[in-house]
C-alpha cells in the first residue's frame, strides 16, 4: 500500500526528508521535472508535445515547470512558457531553474509574460495541444485573484487541449471546491498522492492522478505518515485469504448467516447471498421473514433458506430471536441488514443479537445500521464490520451531513477508533477505517452508483471474512474485488448500464486478476 498525505502536511514532510537524508530541494525539483517529462513523452505524440504551453507562477511549482521546459527543449521540442507573475517575481530555486533556461530561450523556449487573459490569447493558437499548469502548488491557500481566475476559466474552456496539472491543480484547496481552479485531465503529483485529489471536486478537477518519482523511497514517506492514510493495492490482498485446503468441505470454507429481506426488498437478499456464494462462501443460510420465503426459495438455488416469524409489517419479528440464536452459533459471520426494513420491532431484534452474542462476528449493513442510531455504544468492543453510505453514517455517528463533508476521513477514523470496529464508508472512492488507520480503495467507478451494489459488496466481504477470520483484510479485499468487478463492467457497458447483478458474474474474473484463484 502507498501513503497518502493531505497537501498541507506534505511540505513539512518533504522538508524533513531533505534535512534527514541530505537531498537538496534543487535535486528533488530536478527529479520531479524529469519524471513529468518522462510521463509526457510516454503518453503524447511528438506533434502534441511540439505544441505545448506551460503556465508558471513564482514558487516551487513554477520551478518544476522550468525543469520540464528545459528537458523538453533539450529534446528539441518547442515550448511556450507563460510567466503569470512576470520574471521579476521569481526567487530561490525557481529562479535558479529559470536561469538555466536562458541558453535555450532563443531557440526552443519562447518565454512571455502572461498576467491576464489577453496576454494568454496572444500566445495561444489553434495548434496548441497541451497546457501544463505550474501556477500554484500545494502551499497555496485562499483563492486566486481576479486575473488568475480569468486565466484559469479561459484554459478550462479550451477544446482539443490536454490539461496537465503539476503536483495539484492550481487553486484547488479542498475536496469541496468553492472557487475556480485548473481542471486537469491528468495530475502529476510529486512523491506521494495528495488526499485532496481523490474525492468530489478534487477528484473531478484532478482528472487521472499519477504519482511521480522524485527520488524519495516509499519507505521514507511511510515512516512519516502520521495521518495513517493509505491507498490499498491488489498486492496487499493475501493470496491465501480465500484458498481452500484439498481436504476442506463446505462448512470449513466459510459459513455465512444472512438475516435480511422484507416485502418489496427481496432483491437485496438475493444479491447478498449470491455474491457471497460466488466469492467463495462454502455455505450460506438466508434467514428471511415468512412473507417473502417463497420468493427467496424460488430465486436462490445454492443457498439454504430459513423462514422467520414476522411482525405486522411483514419484516422479521423481534420474537424470532429464539429461531435465529442457534444459527448465530453455527455461523462464522452473521451478515444482517440487506433489505431488512427499518421497522422498530426489527431494529430491536438487531440490537438484541449484538448485545447477547459477544463472540460472534457481525457484518452490519444497510437497514440494520439504523438500529444503532442513538445506540452506537452497543457496538463498542464487538467484532464488527459496519458498511454504511454517508446517509447511514450520519445517523449512527449522530452528525450532520454538512459537518461530515468537511472531514469525512477524520470522522471515519475517529468513529472506528472509538468503537474498536472496522468501518467501510461507501463513497467514491470507498474508504476503510480501522484502529486509527484509513485505507482508500483505488478500484470502482461511477457505474457502481446503482441500487443493490452495496448488497453485493456486503456479501463479498462477508464471504471472505467467514472463510479467513481476518476482519480488516476481508474488508480491504472485498472492497477491492467489488471495485474490480465494477471496472470490468464499466469497460463493457460504460458508466450507466451496469446493474448490481452484473457484478456477481464478474467476481470470478476479479479474483483471477487479483491472484486469488
Amino acid at each position: 500500500m502507498k501513503s497518502i498525505f493531505p497537501k498541507d502536511s506534505f511540505q513539512k514532510i518533504e522538508e524533513d526528508i531533505c534535512n534527514s537524508t541530505g537531498i537538496s530541494t534543487l535535486v528533488l525539483m530536478e527529479n520531479a521535472g524529469r519524471s513529468c517529462v518522462d510521463f509526457i513523452t510516454a503518453n503524447y505524440s511528438a506533434d502534441q508535445i511540439s505544441n505545448l504551453l506551460i503556465l508558471a507562477g513564482k514558487g516551487n511549482n513554477a520551478g518544476d515547470g522550468f525543469v520540464i521546459a528545459r528537458h523538453l527543449a533539450n529534446m528539441n521540442y518547442n515550448v511556450k512558457l507563460g510567466l503569470v507573475f512576470g520574471r521579476d517575481s521569481l526567487t530561490g530555486i525557481a529562479l535558479e531553474n529559470f536561469n538555466l533556461l536562458k541558453n535555450q530561450e532563443r531557440t526552443f523556449v519562447h518565454v512571455f509574460d502572461c498576467r491576464d487573459v489577453t496576454e494568454l490569447e496572444k500566445n495561444l493558437s489553434s495548434e496548441t495541444r497541451i497546457i501544463i499548469d505550474c501556477i500554484f502548488g500545494i502551499g497555496f491557500k485562499g483563492s486566486p485573484d481576479e486575473k488568475i481566475e480569468g486565466l484559469l476559466r479561459k484554459v478550462n474552456t479550451l477544446e482539443n487541449v490536454e490539461r496537465i496539472a503539476i503536483d495539484i491543480p492550481s487553486g484547488l484547496t479542498s475536496h469541496k471546491q468553492n472557487g475556480v481552479c485548473f481542471s486537469a485531465d491528468h495530475t502529476l503529483t510529486m512523491g506521494a498522492m495528495k488526499l485532496e485529489c481523490l474525492f468530489y471536486d478534487g477528484k473531478k478537477n484532478s482528472g487521472e492522478p499519477h504519482v511521480m518519482n522524485i527520488g524519495i523511497s516509499d519507505d521514507e514517506f511511510a515512516v512519516r505518515n502520521e495521518e495513517c492514510i493509505f491507498k490499498t493495492e491488489i498486492s496487499d490482498i493475501e493470496k491465501s485469504i480465500l484458498s481452500r485446503d484439498v481436504s476442506s468441505n463446505k462448512y470449513t470454507n466459510g459459513k455465512l448467516l444472512l438475516i435480511s429481506g422484507s416485502p418489496g426488498l427481496t432483491g437485496a437478499t438475493y444479491l447478498s447471498a449470491q455474491s457471497a456464494i460466488r466469492t467463495g462462501s462454502g455455505a450460506v443460510i438466508a434467514a428471511v421473514p415468512n412473507s417473502v420465503f417463497e420468493v427467496i426459495e424460488l430465486k436462490l438455488t445454492e443457498v439454504m433458506k430459513m423462514p422467520l416469524q414476522e411482525n405486522s409489517s411483514g419484516s422479521i419479528s423481534f420474537k424470532s430471536y429464539e429461531q435465529i440464536r442457534d444459527k448465530i452459533d453455527w455461523a462464522d459471520v452473521v451478515l444482517v441488514g440487506p433489505g431488512l426494513s427499518k421497522n422498530e420491532d426489527t431494529m430491536e431484534l438487531v440490537r438484541r443479537m449484538v448485545i447477547e452474542n459477544n463472540s460472534c462476528r457481525f457484518l452490519i449493513d444497510a437497514d440494520a445500521i439504523y438500529a444503532f442510531k442513538g445506540f452506537s455504544g452497543l457496538l463498542k468492543g464487538k467484532d464488527i464490520i459496519l458498511t454504511p453510505h454517508f446517509g447511514e453514517f450520519t445517523g449512527v455517528n449522530e452528525i450532520e451531513i454538512d459537518e461530515l463533508m468537511v472531514d469525512f476521513v477524520g470522522e471515519a477514523k475517529r468513529f472506528s477508533e472509538r468503537l474498536g470496529i472496522t468501518l467501510v464508508l461507501k463513497n467514491a472512492p470507498t474508504l476503510i477505517a480501522d484502529n486509527g488507520k484509513v485505507f482508500i480503495n483505488p478500484t470502482g467507478r461511477q457505474n457502481l452508483a446503482t441500487a443493490g451494489s452495496g448488497d453485493v459488496l456486503s456479501g463479498m466481504i462477508g464471504a471472505i471474512w467467514a472463510k479467513s477470520g481476518k476482519r480488516l483484510e476481508s474488508a480491504i479485499a472485498g472492497t477491492l474485488l467489488h471495485g474490480m468487478a465494477g471496472d470490468m463492467m464499466y469497460e463493457e457497458s460504460g458508466e450507466s448500464s451496469t446493474i448490481a447483478s452484473d457484478l456477481i458474474g464478474k467476481i470470478p474474473a476479479a479474483k483471477v486478476n487479483a491472484g486469488l484463484i
